[in-house]
């Protein structure tokens, strides 16, 4: 018997909606309606259930899910959590971020923050962790700042602890009155990078493109800090360029003409 069949036998037994589809997929019932769930590659449990809207607008909600949950391409909402030992732990931080990221997509609730502000407690692990693996890093008022290799230049990553969680952000470019087609371009190419990125989410903010890893602080452990920044600078080497491209009008027709005609 393979890794994904003894841990999809062992979520049977706590879960009672769950069906398998075969091996490495299954579905479960959320929030009224059923979500996929599969193990993939690299040791990840994803779920993703569908949703509906447009999808500009459900990226700018996007901020509002204090979760590890994202809208993707196909519009989905997804929620990737690493398996440990216990599948049953990572299931049920897939679960509930899905069930949140739901509630705050249909205007349910579920806007509260979850997870307990340990304040001072996390801010000591979050320096503990970053002075013992992290060469440049500093306090700031407001978090701490690092800054990592991407592969392809130096990436600077912001921590803040806010409303019982630790936000891990990147800028990618500032967003600066785009053209329409622009703007459109960028939302496809954030819907599409959430599908490929691991555990960071690409977020449309107000006045900049960048992405983000949210964790309920409660739940920190340092291995998920180097998750954390790993993500940041794995997604900021493959789209900080890309990602700035898209304001120039003419590459951003070409790119939506590209993946129209791949449709």
């Amino acid at each position: 018997m393979n890794k994904a069949s003894f841990y999809f036998r062992e979520l049977a037994s706590f879960e009672p909606s769950f069906e398998a589809v075969d091996e490495w997929r299954g579905s479960f019932r959320v929030g009224g309606q059923r979500a996929q769930l599969a193990f993939e590659p690299g040791g990840w449990l994803v779920a993703s259930a569908a949703i509906i809207g447009s999808p500009e607008h459900l990226l700018r909600r996007q901020a509002e899910i204090l979760a590890p949950a994202k809208i993707a391409s196909g519009l989905t909402l997804r929620a990737e959590a690493p398996v440990e030992r216990k599948v049953a732990e990572s299931f049920a931080v897939v679960r509930a971020a899905l069930e949140h990221g739901l509630a705050v997509i249909t205007e349910k609730g579920g806007t509260t923050a979850t997870g307990n502000d340990q304040g001072r407690e996390v801010e000591a692990l979050l320096a503990g962790h970053l002075a013992a693996g992290y060469g440049e890093w500093s306090r700031r008022e407001s978090g701490f700042l690092l800054q990592v290799e991407t592969g392809r230049f130096a990436q600077k990553v912001v921590i803040e602890v806010d409303r019982g969680h630790v936000f891990f952000r990147a800028d990618l470019a500032r967003l600066r009155d785009p053209a329409p087609v622009s703007l459109a371009a960028l939302v496809h190419f954030l819907l599409a990078l959430n599908a490929r990125l691991r555990f960071a989410r690409g977020i449309l903010a107000p006045d900049k493109v960048a992405l983000e890893v949210v964790i309920a602080a409660n739940d920190l452990k340092p291995w998920l800090i180097d998750k954390a920044v790993g993500a940041l600078a794995a997604g900021a080497g493959m789209a900080r360029r890309e990602c700035a491209a898209l304001f120039d009008a003419e590459v951003a027709q070409a790119y939506g003409q590209f993946h129209e005609e791949r449709r």
